[in-house]
């Protein structure tokens, strides 16, 4: 599939679907702390309360994305790239330069200053590599945008 990132678009998917869980009440978070003082977190789903067939649906589809037990009520969360069981929900986390990396490489630079060498060409505009959605959208120009959430005026763009 040529220019779709299918992770990124299950990302976002699962991102959807736990926003429409949350706010239904459908899901909770607690911290536990083990023998050995370690913080685990824990994600439960309920069962044991009603939800609108499309909460119920969603409920169903989150598990199905994440391939987890679909009678299971709780569900631990891991550091890692692979969930050991059906139980567990495994997270790989990035730090905060890494971070700033991905949100600066999706800025879009005023190309004169590509050309100049002040900064390197951003990652989505770099020949060769995969269309991808950005997750941030940071543009720069002559004029003001009327729809932005933050303009700011910076060397006369």
């Amino acid at each position: 599939m040529t220019g779709i990132n299918v992770t990124r678009v299950r990302i976002a998917v699962v991102a959807l679907l736990h926003a429409a869980l949350f706010a239904a009440g459908a899901l909770g978070m607690r911290v536990e702390v083990d023998a050995a003082s370690h913080e685990t977190t824990v994600l439960t789903v309920g069962h044991d309360i009603v939800l609108p067939p499309e909460i119920a649906a969603a409920r169903v589809e989150l598990r199905r994305i994440l391939g987890l037990d679909p009678e299971a009520t709780e569900f631990r969360l891991v550091f890692g790239s692979v969930a050991l069981d059906t139980r567990q929900i495994s997270v790989g986390t990035r730090s905060l330069i890494q971070l700033m990396q991905i949100m600066a490489s999706q800025v879009d630079v005023p190309s004169a200053d590509v050309v100049d060498g002040r900064v390197p060409r951003g990652w989505a505009d770099t020949p060769g590599m995969p269309a991808a959605t950005r997750l941030i959208e940071i543009s720069s120009g002559e004029d003001a945008p009327d729809d932005a959430a933050v303009a700011i005026h910076y060397r006369k763009h």
